[in-house]
């Protein structure tokens, strides 16, 4: 039962990951302004990313949490 219990607890870490992650995106969003907040390319900065989260986020997290975000942006 424990492995079972240590799966759903690594899924519930990895939401709640992704929850941080476009909570932080968003603020960046909001603060274009601030020059570490986005690439040259205008991705978000994963250092400066990583930073708010206050965890190290890789650059898949990102990009799919980001790609998300830009859907959502476009149909609304």
């Amino acid at each position: 039962a424990a492995v079972g219990a240590h799966s759903l607890e690594g899924i519930a870490d990895a939401f709640d990951q992704e929850k941080v992650i476009r909570e932080k995106i968003i603020e960046m969003l909001e603060n274009k302004e601030v020059k570490d907040n986005f690439t040259s390319a205008g991705l978000p900065n994963l250092n400066t990313l990583s930073k708010l989260c206050g965890f190290s986020v890789g650059r898949e997290q990102m990009q799919k949490t980001w790609h998300a975000l830009q859907a959502e942006t476009e149909t609304a």
